[in-house]
């Protein structure tokens, strides 16, 4: 190796601005496993009378407290932010949470996800208004025909010209 190339990588790895620790998951996935492991503790404080001793045990601990939130109706994201960010806090948790990964791919199988609320035709104008107003006028046709062909959002980036064909001033019959 080079001294140059070894150089090089140096400053590259510096313009990231963190350590090598730092880097293994984004700030807001963090966030959201501090948030979670937060939330386990408060748990385990007002729930346990003794300290948790082995893998085992914390693994039932984390079940209980994923079942806890399940009845509850929290989010299903709270359970996979919660064994993950266990295992995030305690590396050598990983592989050694059976029980509470099994419970958080049940209710995965269980709960339907959340979906966004489709457009609907008064949204739809008003969307496409706002982009001509905005200057962006085939955008708003873009959404337009997306909207009105059902397209997939694939097909929609890859729409050209040539597909779309506007028979400007002729009313279309049947």
């Amino acid at each position: 190796m080079s001294a140059a190339a070894k150089a090089d990588r140096i400053t590259r790895r510096r313009t990231l601005g963190k350590s090598l620790p730092e880097l293994r998951v984004a700030e807001t996935t963090e966030r959201r496993y501090t948030l979670a492991y937060c939330r386990l503790c408060a748990f385990i404080a007002l729930h346990c009378l003794r300290p948790i001793g082995s893998f085992w045990e914390l693994d039932k601990v984390i079940s209980t407290y994923l079942s806890h939130i399940y009845e509850e109706g929290e989010p299903k994201s709270w359970g996979n932010d919660t064994v993950a960010g266990v295992q995030f806090y305690i590396p050598a948790a990983r592989h050694r949470l059976g029980l509470a990964w099994s419970l958080v791919k049940t209710w995965h199988r269980h709960e339907m996800p959340a979906r966004a609320l489709p457009f609907t035709i008064e949204l739809l104008s008003g969307f496409a208004g706002a982009l001509v107003a905005s200057g962006y006028p085939l955008l708003a046709a873009g959404a337009v025909v997306g909207f009105s062909l059902l397209l997939r959002t694939s097909e929609l980036l890859n729409l050209t010209f040539d597909d779309v064909v506007y028979l400007h001033g002729q009313a279309r019959s049947r």
